[in-house]
């Protein structure tokens, strides 16, 4: 295990940063969003709610970018061949 580590530190390093940026990405557009939210309901309770469920769907398309992001990030640092994913996909 510390020889992989130790020959890996930079691929490690670079992980966790991709890891952490994304992290800070997701906690600020929560924030963000929840704020907005939050003023658009002390407007008109219609609104609010409207922006709501807004939110709740536009969540989950945030979700799916970052970690699709994330994981093609990831393969680029260590190096994964994404070639056999793509022909795969263009297969079906």
């Amino acid at each position: 295990m510390a020889g992989f580590v130790s020959d890996n530190a930079e691929q490690i390093a670079q992980t966790v940063a991709v890891v952490v940026a994304v992290g800070a990405i997701w906690v600020l557009s929560v924030r963000v969003a929840a704020r907005t939210v939050a003023r658009m309901t002390e407007r008109s309770p219609e609104a609010g709610a409207r922006a709501n469920t807004l939110w709740a769907m536009s969540r989950r398309l945030v979700v799916i970018v970052l970690v699709v992001v994330v994981v093609l990030m990831v393969a680029a640092v260590w190096k994964v061949p994404l070639t056999p994913l793509v022909a795969l996909g263009s297969a079906l």
